[in-house]
């Protein structure tokens, strides 16, 4: 057994005084650590916190500016910046309500440009493009703070003129509008000019709906534009104008060639004997026509009043041309047939001019039916038998339309190169009808055999018509039994899906 002496308990008592001050010394670095990480995370508190609020701002700012952005994209035009036709027709009808309720008056100016085409189709869509915004400035800078522009499309605006009694300001306005707009515009390094007609509406006098104050300060406009550039008109003043009245539908149709509202549809061409197509034919739709005016031998009458009859011509075939090299797969054989408008006929060399025309596209003559109209044979006489002479030597192939529908002379076909007869739809419904229709129709496939063509018939309706022709003498139809006019590119989706012989 160990004894502790005296100098042993002394050096525990050392040794343990040594360990008490240690540890003492670490727990006080110890607090002094703690107290120092407390004291710079309670420094650093109000920045953490003034983080998370600047973060919270950050995204309410986010949202808004994307909510923004949204409003935008969805209520103006990316192009000019002013307010679309979805947000002028929500405007106008929470103006008509507001009107109605305070028993107040306002107007609706319609404006569209005159000449724009011309140098959006010389200088291109981006001089084009550019020209919109400059005329989209003059119009805001042209009107009062609390008025209302907006762009409908293409080169159409509209301007709501609010709480306007006093038909005075109305036309100041109007004649400071055309005024403005028709001033010369430097586009692109050049200068260049158009201008502007108004049509005007009055609220509540001349309409109490969206539709009836568009609508007629649309007519007010066509009767300004009949007038002469740089004219307004109230819809109030349009009867007033009598002189107007005949030639209004001329002056509409004028104004919508210039915008561009004419669209090319194409239909099928059908073998009556097995059912496969054939070829294609083309139309064109007025679109916004009137009833009785929807497609081109409804109008034509119109286009050969109008200045643009030589264009829209040729517009046709580019139009023929162009789909038909755009459409693959298709056998080489595969035709489209086009109006031949009587302005064409016309021409000195009108094969070599639509041959060269129509090599651009990378298609052969062959490979384009020209439609010409009886009457237009008829009224042309030698003249007309010598274009189309000049189209079959250039290798164009050639089809009489309306045949049936119109008696034509021997002598006035005498020399006219034809590969195709085609039938009026109106005049084979009418023989399908009569008792005696059918021998008729037997003659005219005659005709079509003793000639060596073969003869084909519009707007056969259903199986049952389609069976009659055949058994005829009727090699091709066209119409409802098979398919109805389609847009270009539905047309072309439509050969995708169908056999072509």
């Amino acid at each position: 057994m160990n004894t502790i002496t005296s100098d042993t308990a002394g050096k525990m008592t050392d040794r343990r005084r040594r360990l008490d001050a240690a540890l003492r010394q670490h727990q006080g670095a110890e607090r002094r650590l703690w107290r120092y990480r407390l004291t710079g995370w309670l420094r650093r508190l109000p920045e953490w916190l003034l983080q998370k609020s600047s973060l919270a701002g950050l995204v309410e700012a986010q949202v808004r500016a994307r909510t923004e952005q949204l409003f935008r994209q969805a209520n103006y035009d990316a192009l000019t910046h002013l307010p679309n036709r979805a947000y002028f027709t929500q405007t106008i009808e929470q103006t008509l309500k507001d009107a109605e309720g305070a028993q107040a008056e306002f107007a609706l100016l319609f404006l569209d440009l005159d000449g724009f085409k011309p140098i959006n189709d010389t200088y291109g869509h981006a001089a084009g493009d550019e020209l919109l915004r400059l005329v989209a400035a003059r119009l805001v800078s042209s009107v009062r703070d609390y008025d209302f522009v907006a762009r409908l499309g293409g080169d159409e605006f509209v301007i709501l003129l609010r709480d306007v009694v006093d038909q005075e300001i109305i036309e100041t306005i109007s004649r400071r509008l055309i005024t403005e707009v028709s001033r010369p515009y430097w586009v692109n390094g050049r200068s260049v000019q158009v201008s502007t007609s108004v049509g005007i509406t009055e609220y509540p006098r001349d309409g109490k709906t969206v539709n009836q104050l568009m609508e007629r300060a649309d007519q007010a406009l066509y009767v300004a534009k009949h007038r002469g550039r740089k004219q307004f008109c109230f819809y109030k003043d349009v009867d007033a104008l009598p002189e107007a009245a005949p030639d209004r539908l001329q002056t509409r149709f004028d104004v919508d060639v210039e915008h561009e509202k004419l669209a090319v549809h194409f239909r099928p061409v059908i073998s009556l004997a097995d059912g496969r197509i054939r070829s294609a034919q083309l139309d064109v739709a007025w679109e916004g026509g009137p009833e009785g005016h929807v497609w081109y031998e409804q109008w034509k009458h119109l286009l050969h009043r109008s200045q643009w009859n030589h264009s829209v011509a040729l517009w046709m075939i580019d139009n023929a041309a162009w789909y038909l090299s755009s459409w693959s797969a298709l056998p080489e054989a595969f035709t489209v047939a086009v109006p031949l408008d009587q302005a064409l006929l016309m021409e000195s060399e009108p094969g070599a001019l639509l041959a060269e025309r129509v090599g651009r596209y990378g298609v052969r003559p062959q490979q384009l039916v020209l439609r010409v109209a009886l009457d237009a044979v008829e009224r042309l006489d030698r003249k007309a038998i010598e274009a189309l002479q000049s189209l079959h030597e250039a290798g164009f192939r050639l089809a009489l339309a309306e045949v049936g529908g119109l008696l034509a002379h021997p002598d006035h076909l005498d020399g006219a190169p034809l590969d195709q007869l085609v039938l009026s739809g109106e005049w084979v419904q009418r023989q399908l009808a009569s008792s005696n229709g059918a021998r008729w129709l037997r003659a005219v496939a005659a005709l079509g055999a003793g000639l060596g063509v073969p003869v084909m018939a519009d707007e056969v309706r259903d199986e049952r018509q389609r069976q009659l022709l055949s058994r005829m003498g009727v090699q091709l139809g066209a119409g409802e039994a098979w398919q109805g006019w389609l847009p270009a590119d539905a047309f072309g989706r439509y050969l995708q899906l169908h056999a072509v012989a």
